[in-house]
């Protein structure tokens, strides 16, 4: 299953462990599957686990670029945050704006967005494999007992 969506800014189209390539395309519909339908508290312990979240900085650097008046380090600032939301909060995406408004400001709810969705796309792979990983683990142990 999938979600088409309009987003006006880069959007990533391979993820590898080196880079996230990126398309250009204003309006352009973008698909995105649905992996982010984990509740909260599961992205919170993945990404508390998960340390490289280069391929997501790196959409975020240029998406800042954009928007950043003073310079790297509100970039930067705005890095660290939402690695700390989502240790936090994982992908909720409401409390993500509530919490990032100071730095995004009216562009919130759209980046916000935006950056659930590309993150679901890049990590929710590895989450789900994870959690099936975890579960035939959990089975296999319940079997041998």
């Amino acid at each position: 299953m999938t979600i088409t969506s309009s987003m006006p800014s880069h959007q990533p189209a391979a993820h590898s462990a080196s880079a996230v390539q990126y398309e250009q395309g204003p309006g352009e519909p973008a698909s995105v599957a649905l992996e982010n339908n984990f509740p909260p508290e599961v992205w919170v312990a993945f990404f508390q686990q998960y340390l490289d979240l280069s391929p997501l900085f790196a959409w975020l650097d240029g998406e800042f670029r954009d928007n950043s008046e003073n310079g790297w380090w509100e970039t930067l600032c705005r890095r660290s945050n939402i690695q700390l939301y989502f240790c936090t909060y994982g992908l909720d995406e409401v409390v993500l704006v509530q919490k990032l408004q100071p730095w995004l400001g009216n562009h919130t709810e759209s980046v916000v967005r935006r950056l659930t969705s590309i993150t679901a796309a890049l990590y929710g792979p590895q989450l789900r494999q994870q959690l099936e990983c975890h579960n035939n683990c959990a089975a296999a142990r319940k079997e041998d007992i």
